[in-house]
């Protein structure tokens, strides 16, 4: 998708990216449907992670800088990868047979906005892929709700 925004820089987006979810390794993600005080403890737990693997990776003359800057949104790739990482799982759930979490469609919609005010704070150009994939996704949420577990048409 960055190749669709010729102001990024696809090879630092791409940094950014392997690098964004090395915290998440020591941490351990948490979902979208997790209870709100999971998610507030998330980035506190982040960020000492962080800080630690910067310390480990210094110590074999590695650098994260990307990983820093990914943590401080200081860069327009920063600010996409942040925006897109809200949108991969949309695609995953597409892809499979559902959510491990099973959302109903009520909570799919609180997450969905969650998901569509950040992406719109972070990376705005990408709310119409957002939106396109949020749809579908809605279908096959309220479809699996409903019993039926076939595949979108």
């Amino acid at each position: 998708l960055a190749s669709n925004f010729p102001n990024l820089d696809q090879a630092k987006c791409v940094r950014i990216a392997l690098e964004h979810d090395f915290a998440e390794a020591l941490t351990g993600d948490v979902s979208v449907y997790a209870s709100s005080m999971e998610r507030r403890r998330k980035p506190a737990r982040e960020q000492s992670a962080i800080a630690e693997l910067s310390t480990e990776a210094a110590k074999v003359g590695l650098k994260l800088d990307e990983l820093t800057e990914y943590a401080a949104h200081a860069s327009q790739e920063a600010l996409f990868i942040s925006a897109l990482d809200k949108i991969v799982p949309y695609f995953l759930l597409l892809a499979g047979s559902g959510h491990h979490a099973n959302p109903t469609p009520e909570e799919y919609a609180t997450t969905s906005q969650r998901a569509r005010l950040h992406i719109e704070r972070c990376f705005e150009p990408l709310l119409p892929v957002f939106d396109r994939v949020a749809a579908e996704v809605e279908e096959r949420v309220r479809a699996l709700n409903s019993g039926r577990t076939g595949k979108h048409p």
